[in-house]
């Protein structure tokens, strides 16, 4: 039997309960996110950028098909995705649901062309809504090894790295956390997807990456947290229609 649809099967036979720790639960102590930050740039978020109707952004909502080469990025658009994708409303309530509102899946981000930011891996820091910069450099080369297709991550100005604790999700419901878990990166993913739209953003959702490759770069343990998705983000290459205002409708139809 394949090991996912095992894993799936043994997990719907699970009890939780929701007002304490499943008894088939780990016991250890969640590890305590400890990194030491070069500096904090606070966000910019402009909501002037977010005014687009929800119907707009849904229709016009697509994944990147090719991005110009490493566009410069407004510092405001990256703030808007951040915020809206993983920004607390206040002391208690983030813009996305969660399961059980443990809001478990953390943000790192590689910068390699974003106005007023130097290139390098960032870390979201929800709670004060600023970027903190772990390490400088252009780790572009780095990246590519991890992943099975590397022209978005050539292309690309930043890409966002979901990173999961599986200890949090774990504590409180057991082996369905895991699956908890994965539908909370589809909400943050819808968010991302939407705010990437109104503000003129190119993005797109990558899986076809190497785990333990992804996450020695970030440094992260294996053990208790992962890399569950990567966004890249830019802006699309326009096509030679495009380019010369010319409707590719019209000229298919022509054809036929």
């Amino acid at each position: 039997m394949n090991t996912s649809l095992e894993f799936d099967l043994n997990s719907r036979k699970q009890k939780v309960s929701l007002f304490k720790t499943p008894p088939n639960s780990y016991k250890k102590e969640i590890p305590n996110i400890k990194h030491y930050a070069i500096k904090e740039i606070p966000l910019r978020v402009n909501r002037n950028r977010m005014n687009s109707s929800l119907q707009d952004l849904l229709l016009n909502r697509k994944s990147s098909v090719e991005l110009e080469v490493r566009s410069r990025i407004n510092f405001e658009g990256l703030s808007n995705i951040l915020f809206y994708s993983y920004g607390f409303i206040d002391n208690h309530r983030k813009v996305v649901p969660s399961g059980g509102g443990m809001h478990s899946i953390r943000a790192y981000i590689f910068i390699f062309n974003v106005e007023e930011l130097e290139p390098g891996l960032y870390y979201f820091n929800s709670f004060h809504n600023t970027l903190e910069l772990l390490k400088l450099g252009d780790f572009r080369g780095n990246i590519e090894q991890a992943y099975y297709q590397k022209s978005y991550i050539t292309e690309c100005s930043f890409l966002i790295v979901h990173v999961g604790s599986f200890e949090e999700q774990y504590n409180k419901y057991g082996d369905k956390g895991y699956k908890l878990m994965q539908m909370d990166m589809g909400h943050i993913s819808q968010n991302i997807y939407l705010t990437s739209t109104a503000n003129e953003i190119s993005c797109r959702a990558l899986f076809g990456y190497y785990e333990d490759e992804m996450n020695c770069l970030l440094e992260i343990s294996n053990k208790y947290e992962s890399a569950l998705l990567t966004h890249a983000f830019g802006i699309e290459k326009k096509d030679s229609f495009e380019m010369f205002g010319i409707d590719k409708n019209l000229v298919y139809k022509d054809r036929e």
